[in-house]
């Protein structure tokens, strides 16, 4: 981009006899004006360019600061129902307990009475035993006695086997 005045100095060739020295100073002066301008405004547009770079790191960094939050809101998020749910489990344990113990107490109870009748029947086996073993001594009077009635019908049939021997 060439100023306007450069244009016309040299393709018009504007000659103001002795004005042409102090033209001349005066439109290389806007012309330099201008290139400063023109270098000011691509400084200006790197200087941008250059403060993108890390704008967009920062920007990255502050992606990254979100996703790290987030990621954080949902571990804390977890563990507070992780936290809830452990929570409700020991509560639910804190019923169990006092049913856990009413089954012991009532088992407790139980083998006590298993403990009494045990006693009880042993109680009753006693005289089952003695009378069982009374029976024995009983069946074995029976068998003696049936041997006996045996030999007292050996003797019986004996002695009326001389008796009629002796009366012939």
């Amino acid at each position: 981009m060439v100023a306007l005045a450069c244009v016309f100095l040299l393709d018009v060739n504007i000659h103001a006899g002795s004005f042409h020295k102090l033209l001349t100073l005066d439109v290389f002066l806007v012309q330099l004006h201008d290139g400063v301008l023109q270098h000011l405004g691509i400084l200006d547009v790197l200087h941008t360019v250059a403060n993108i770079g890390p704008e967009a790191l920062q920007l990255r960094f502050h992606v990254v600061d979100l996703l790290s939050l987030l990621c954080h809101f949902l571990l804390v998020r977890l563990q507070l129902l992780f936290g809830f749910l452990n929570l409700k489990i020991e509560s639910c344990v804190v019923l169990v307990v006092p049913l856990e113990l009413g089954v012991h107490l009532l088992d407790l109870i139980l083998h006590g009475l298993d403990v009494i009748l045990a006693g009880f029947n042993l109680f009753l086996e006693f005289p089952d035993l003695v009378v069982k073993h009374k029976l024995e001594l009983l069946e074995f009077l029976v068998l003696f006695l049936q041997v006996v009635d045996s030999l007292f019908l050996v003797l019986n049939g004996f002695v009326s086997f001389l008796d009629l021997l002796l009366q012939t």
